[in-house]
């Protein structure tokens, strides 16, 4: 998905009459498509066991067999992708500009 395309979805969303829950519904679903295409696979799972399920990074580490920092990776890149991503929808002038 572009960043246009975000910006439109979500300033359409924002601007748009109706009540807050469809709303908020309109933007989980967006947030949910981003983290689809923009993490990996285990940086999606790590961050959605840690934030989602409240699990601790060995928890989640001894479940998957590999060591906690690995898991910490996995969740501080998610964390930076969609940092980046809320900041790019946050300002929709920002990728417009050179």
């Amino acid at each position: 998905m572009s960043t246009s395309t975000i910006h439109a979805e979500l300033w359409g969303t924002m601007y748009k009459a109706g009540d807050n829950r469809e709303k908020l519904n309109r933007l989980s679903a967006l947030l949910r498509q981003v983290m689809k295409e923009e993490l990996t696979d285990r940086q999606r799972d790590a961050f959605l066991m840690h934030v989602g399920q409240g699990m601790r990074q060995k928890e989640i580490a001894a479940l998957w067999g590999i060591g906690p920092s690995v898991v910490c990776r996995h969740i501080q890149r998610a964390e930076a992708h969609l940092r980046r991503w809320t900041q790019k929808l946050a300002d929709p002038v920002s990728d417009t500009c050179i």
